[in-house]
């Protein structure tokens, strides 16, 4: 079974062989028993045909499809036009071990670049610029006392003291020690606790002017009036730079701003296929969440549970796959969110914010023209999870509650326009498995959401159009979900 679903998960997303000719079309022709148990449509039969080949060739692997279909139609063939040279023949080809490697070391040297950028750029600093320095300054480090000396001549500066020096180093640690603490006290005694990074951006540089201030002092040339003037100004910038440090410390403590952060580490771990960051990140999120929802801070609750759908929909874009397991990023995230989900049941306001951000995933994503067949699993995904929200809450006798859910069901599958005739044929199944989940809910549920979801268009849309086109696709299958509910009341009567 796990080999089965392995398979399933890679023909999601064909790309080696939709790479080997712009005219192949690739066809998922029917999904196996076990394929609509886990909503996985890519697991079952697939189809490869072309308009000039001889030839179709099926089979429940499309690499194995894909073989059989070359070597019948594509040997010779002169329509044949190549995507790109990372296709699953040129892999095949005894060279291909080349091509692979180079793609691979490519990808994975760009992954490591960017992920460890700031520490390349130390390490290349202490390199190449640091000893190039130190050599001059052991050279000519008696000229440049000289150059000091005939500095303070030029401009007849009086004023060095080194007892100032020694004090004004003394504070400036004492200053330092007390500015660099406060974040890390600050970070434990938060509601929602979060790091600062102490060694990256302006926190590093305001850091590195601190010690300068320190030791400047104490390295300085004795009786260099222009030294010491220039101590007392970067110890005074120090000071003064103090204010505004604070005031990011305390913007960086601020909940949106930690969620923000969150969600751009995950997006960028996602991208550079870093699987243990992304974990961490979304374990760091979930704390959020959790503790918002014992706090009843919707508000905080609402934009840390909107980044997990939103992530889920990246992971699938990217392809992000998680290597311990044969799944893939995005399957992860929607078990996070069931998890997280199942907590707020009984929580109407969470109940509510955590149905309609689901939608995030699919049916309300933007831009909507790129929901399409290629998305049909996040649409499944939203349909899981709303119906196993929809169910638990009735299980605990919170009719209200499960109104949420089961409204945010009916828009998501209302609103699921394919193109292509596979594409029509999945919407029409999964409008089916929808109406039958809701014909095991109680049918006065059923008419608050439908009336809910009506109230909401009317008010969001006032009276244009799209309020009428809204109120007349819901209406359309809220009908049909009504003929299938009369069906199943006359036979229980016979």
């Amino acid at each position: 079974m796990d080999d089965a679903i392995r398979l399933g998960i890679e023909d999601l997303d064909p790309y080696l062989v939709q790479n080997w000719c712009h005219h192949l079309k690739i066809e998922y022709v029917s999904v196996s028993p076990l394929g609509q148990m886990i909503r996985l449509p890519s697991l079952g039969m697939k189809r490869l045909s072309c308009a000039y080949a001889r030839y179709r060739c099926e089979s429940v692997s499309i690499n194995t499809a894909a073989s059989g279909f070359v070597q019948q139609n594509c040997l010779g063939c002169k329509h044949h036009k190549q995507v790109s040279l990372l296709n699953f023949v040129t892999f095949g080809k005894p060279w291909g071990w080349i091509v692979s490697l180079l793609f691979r070391t490519r990808a994975s040297t760009i992954r490591f670049i960017l992920k460890h950028s700031t520490m390349i750029i130390i390490t290349l600093f202490c390199l190449f610029v640091l000893p190039p320095i130190f050599a001059l300054f052991s050279v000519y480090h008696a000229d440049l006392f000289r150059a000091f000396s005939q500095i303070d001549q030029l401009f007849g500066l009086r004023i060095y003291d080194k007892n100032v020096l020694t004090a004004l180093a003394q504070i400036n640690a004492t200053v330092f020690a007390l500015a660099f603490t406060i974040p890390i006290i600050a970070t434990q005694l938060e509601k929602y606790r979060s790091e600062i990074s102490m060694f990256s951006g302006y926190h590093l540089y305001y850091m590195l002017l601190f010690i300068f201030s320190i030791f400047f002092p104490i390295l300085l040339p004795e009786g260099s009036n222009l030294g010491y003037a220039i101590s007392i100004i970067v110890s005074f910038a120090c000071l003064l730079l103090l204010i505004p440090y604070l005031k990011w410390v305390k913007e960086s403590l601020d909940p949106e701003r930690i969620i923000k952060t969150l969600r751009k580490a995950a997006f960028s771990n996602v991208d550079n296929h870093n699987e243990k960051d992304w974990k961490a990140s979304i374990e760091k999120l979930n704390q959020i969440i959790i503790r918002s929802l014992s706090e009843k801070d919707y508000g905080t609750f609402s934009k840390a549970f909107e980044v997990l759908p939103e992530l889920a929909r990246h992971c699938f874009d990217r392809k992000f796959m998680i290597r311990d397991h044969p799944s893939q990023g995005y399957i992860y995230i929607g078990r996070e969110i069931t998890r997280i989900s199942e907590l707020a049941i009984d929580d109407r306001t969470a109940t509510q914010i955590t149905s309609e951000k689901i939608l995030l995933m699919d049916t309300m994503h933007v831009p909507a023209n790129e929901s399409n067949e290629r998305t049909f699993p996040l649409k499944l995904m939203e349909q899981t999870g709303l119906s196993w929200l929809a169910k638990l809450a009735i299980e605990r006798k919170n009719n209200i509650n499960a109104m949420h859910p089961i409204a945010n069901l009916l828009k998501s599958s209302s609103f699921i326009v394919y193109e292509s005739d596979f594409g029509r044929q999945l919407a029409s199944t999964f409008q089916l498995q929808t109406i039958n989940f809701l014909l095991t809910m109680p049918e006065e549920v059923v008419d608050w959401a439908y009336s809910l979801n009506e109230s909401e268009y009317k008010v969001k849309y006032g009276g244009g159009d799209l309020k009428i086109a809204l109120l007349g696709i819901a209406a359309k299958f809220y009908l049909e979900y009504k003929k299938k509910l009369e069906e199943k009341k006359k036979g229980e009567q016979k």
